[in-house]
C-alpha cells in the first residue's frame, strides 16, 4: 500500500515539475512600481505558509494572508478584481 502510494506521488511530482515552467511562463508579471500603483485596485495575497509568514521581516501592509489558495479562489466574492498572488 505504501509503495503504491510512493509510486503515484513519485509520478505526480515529475507530471508537476515538466508543467511548472510552462505555467510560470504564462503568469502575468508586475514591477514593485506598478503594483505601488496600482494597490487599491487589487487584492494581495500573501502566500507563504505560516512559519514562513512568521519568520519574516517583509510583510506588505492590507495584505490578505491565505495558505489555502484554491479555496481562497472558491471563497472570494468579487470575481472582478485582480488578484496578485505573492510569497516573498
Amino acid at each position: 500500500m505504501i509503495r503504491k502510494h510512493l509510486a503515484a506521488s513519485a509520478a505526480l511530482l515529475f507530471l508537476l515539475s515538466a508543467a511548472i515552467p510552462a505555467f510560470a511562463q504564462t503568469v502575468p508579471r508586475i514591477t514593485k512600481e506598478d503594483l505601488k500603483a496600482r494597490l487599491d485596485k487589487i487584492v494581495l495575497l500573501d502566500a507563504r505558509r505560516g512559519y514562513d509568514w512568521k519568520a519574516s521581516g517583509y510583510k506588505i501592509k492590507g495584505a490578505v494572508r491565505e495558505e489555502d489558495l484554491a479555496a481562497f479562489a472558491q471563497t472570494h466574492p468579487d470575481k472582478t478584481t485582480p488578484i496578485v498572488v505573492y510569497c516573498a
